[in-house]
Order: structure tokens, then C-alpha cells, then sequence
């Protein structure tokens, strides 16, 4: 199986306080436990990265034992190892999280990449928090509403899978601030659709929340079965997800958003079964930086974007019917030729070649036009 075909799994994780009753480990504990879980059910479908073990937990600094990075250095964490399994060509990639304090700046992540990474426009990546998929908040043989920080869902977990890590004699229930009737602190309160931030401390009195004295390795058990189960079941279904495309236009010319323009243009626009494919050059699709090279390697890359752009419209290298390509020096074009017919395997679009002023230091750059079958 291809990099492209398989289904990546970056468990995200954190190491901070737990109250007086867990270990600090305790959020990538769980979450590496339930990926390795659904890792050996489904086998050749799933790579299991290695978890991210610190997470976006400055909320909890006041308390002490906790290894924080900042919500906008965890967002560019996540974009830059999710741009490196990208540029390694997986194109299928879910993010499972195991705190909570990771879910909003992966969010973030998520759009930087859909803004500035021109392959993860082409990729399905996904955020899914293990509690939220398994669906297990207020059901029995839970006897609190949901799970939040070292409460009974999370002290229960770690009863299964790590008991030494528990000391249950050391439980404690938090006290916390007074309902406003608006905002829950922590599982206290159904959400009303009103959000406040306040470090833990403030929601607090000893780090943890929710119900811990209520845990037991009986739910723990429980709890681990559905989160596995229902991981399995997302991911054999996440596995056959297609890879969408624009959507045709009601009115006037579809532009799309593939390839990673550097001015103030569309990488292409559809016209009438038209496709007019902007000049592309020898990009880095995930940093957008050029990459020098050889002109055989400038113009093997340069088609590739190409490709990128013609795909994202969906037609394919056979739908090119015309190609213009520049050369910065025209000296080149015998070996600039010779990489431009390996790349078309002898069938040819029509073709234009000049000799152009190409900035940044550009040795080729190629526009086309495909057409772009419905």
C-alpha cells in the first residue's frame, strides 16, 4: 500500500497537572493507548506516528508540572509536522487528540494549511477528539455528564490502563466557582453557547474537576472499548473518503485554488471546458519557497504544479492541449527538452518555447490550457 493510501494517525497529547490523584502523562497516555489499540485491529490501513506529547496547556501553569507550548507555536507545530507527512506523500491524515486545550489551535492549524499549503488542499485531514467521537458523555454506567480534566472519565481510563499511575486515596473533588447560568465550568453545565478562557486556577481548587471519587477500572474498561471501537470505525470509513474537488460554478468561471500562487492571480480558471492553467514554476508546494536546481529539476517540478492544478480542476496530464514554456536562458532547451518528454511519456501537447526575464531566479516557468471534461 502507498503512502497516498494510507491512513496517518498523529495522536496529540499533553503533559500537565492532574490534580493531586494522576500522572502528568495522563491525556498522552490515553490517547497513544486507544491509537495503538485501533493500530493492531486494522493492520496495513493505518501508520501510527509516534505521539506529540506536549501539548497547549498554559492554563494549567499556575499549578505546577506542566510542559506547555503557547496556543500559536502548538498551531505552527501542528502545520509544520502535518506539512512534513505531506510532503512524504500521505494524503490522508487524522489528528487524534487527546486534550482539550489542543482543539482550538488545531483548528487554527487546520485553516493556516488550508490557506498556505498547497497539498493539503488535495489531502482529507482531519481533527478528532477521541472523547468526542466515542460519544460516551452521560451515559451509563457514567454517573457524571461529561469528560474534562483528571474527572471520573479520565481517573476511571487510567484505572484500566494505568493503574500505578492512580492514587485514589489522594481524590479529591475541586471545588469551583458558582454557576452564572451561562457558562459550565468544566462538565457542570450543558454548553449554552457562550465561551469564557480562564486559566485553572480560576475554575479550580486543586487542578482537577468533574467527579474523580466516582472513578472505577470497571468504567475505565468501559470507556476504553468505545473509544476504540469507535476509532476503528471512523477510520475504516475515513480510509474510502474521495478526495473533493471544486464544484462547478453556477454562473461565470471557476477558479481554482490549487498550487501555491506567489502575485495576485488564480493558479487557474475554468472557462466553457476550458482550463487556463496560470505560469508555474519550480515551487515548493508546502512552503511556496523556490527551489533551485538543475533546469531538468526545475522543469520536472514545474510540471509537476502544473499537474497539482489540472488535477485540483479534475482532468489530468492527457487533458493538456497546450503548453507555453520560458526559458530564462535558451541555451538550456536541448536538457530542458529531454525532462519535459520524460515527464509526457511521448504524448505530446502542442507547445510553445521562449526565451523570457523570469523573476526569483527562475531558470522555467509553463502555463497550459487542458480541457476539462464534465
Amino acid at each position: 500500500m502507498n503512502a497516498g493510501d494510507r491512513v496517518v494517525i498523529l495522536p496529540l497529547g499533553a503533559i500537565e497537572q492532574h490534580g493531586p490523584h494522576l500522572a502528568v502523562s495522563t491525556d498522552t497516555d490515553i490517547v497513544t493507548m486507544v491509537a495503538m489499540a485501533a493500530e493492531e485491529e486494522l493492520g496495513d490501513l493505518v501508520m501510527l506516528c509516534p505521539a506529540l506529547s506536549f501539548g497547549s496547556s498554559h492554563h494549567h501553569l499556575s499549578f505546577g508540572a506542566t510542559l506547555s507550548l503557547s496556543p500559536a507555536l502548538y498551531t505552527q507545530v501542528v502545520v509544520d509536522l502535518v506539512g512534513s507527512l505531506l510532503q512524504n506523500g500521505f494524503r490522508r491524515i487524522v489528528l487524534l487528540n487527546g486534550h482539550g486545550g489542543n482543539i482550538t489551535p488545531v483548528k487554527q492549524a487546520l485553516a493556516v494549511l488550508n490557506a498556505d499549503n498547497a497539498l493539503s488542499r488535495e489531502a482529507n485531514i482531519v481533527l478528532a477528539t477521541y472523547w468526542e467521537l466515542a460519544d460516551f458523555a452521560g451515559k451509563a454506567p457514567m454517573e457524571s455528564p461529561a469528560l474534562s480534566h483528571a474527572c471520573e472519565y479520565e481517573t476511571s481510563l487510567m484505572l484500566h490502563l494505568f493503574p500505578s499511575k492512580v492514587f485514589m486515596d489522594k481524590v479529591e473533588r475541586a471545588g469551583r466557582p458558582a454557576s452564572n447560568g451561562y457558562t459550565g465550568w468544566e462538565d457542570d453545565e450543558p454548553y449554552r453557547g457562550v465561551t469564557i478562557f480562564k486559566g485553572t486556577e480560576y475554575i479550580s481548587g486543586n487542578g482537577s474537576s468533574g467527579e474523580p471519587q466516582l472513578a472505577t477500572a470497571e468504567k475505565g474498561a468501559h470507556l476504553y472499548e468505545k473509544a476504540v471501537g469507535a476509532l476503528v470505525k471512523f477510520l475504516k470509513a475515513f480510509a474510502k473518503w474521495p478526495f473533493l474537488q471544486p464544484l462547478p460554478q453556477a454562473d461565470g468561471p471557476q477558479r481554482i485554488s490549487a498550487g501555491t500562487p506567489t502575485g495576485a492571480y488564480s493558479s487557474g480558471v475554468v472557462q466553457d471546458g476550458l482550463l487556463f492553467v496560470s505560469g508555474q514554476g519550480a515551487i515548493d508546494p508546502v512552503s511556496g519557497e523556490v527551489v533551485r536546481g538543475t533546469i531538468e529539476e526545475e522543469t520536472l517540478l514545474t510540471l509537476e504544479n502544473v499537474r497539482r492544478v489540472i488535477e485540483a480542476a479534475g482532468g489530468s496530464i492527457r487533458d493538456i492541449v497546450k503548453c507555453t514554456v520560458h526559458l530564462s536562458d535558451i541555451n538550456d532547451f536541448d536538457r530542458y527538452n529531454k525532462a519535459y518528454a520524460s515527464f509526457f511519456g511521448g504524448v505530446f501537447p502542442a507547445r510553445t518555447t521562449v526565451q523570457s526575464v523570469l523573476g526569483d531566479g527562475l531558470k522555467v516557468e509553463i502555463d497550459a490550457v487542458a480541457v476539462i471534461k464534465k
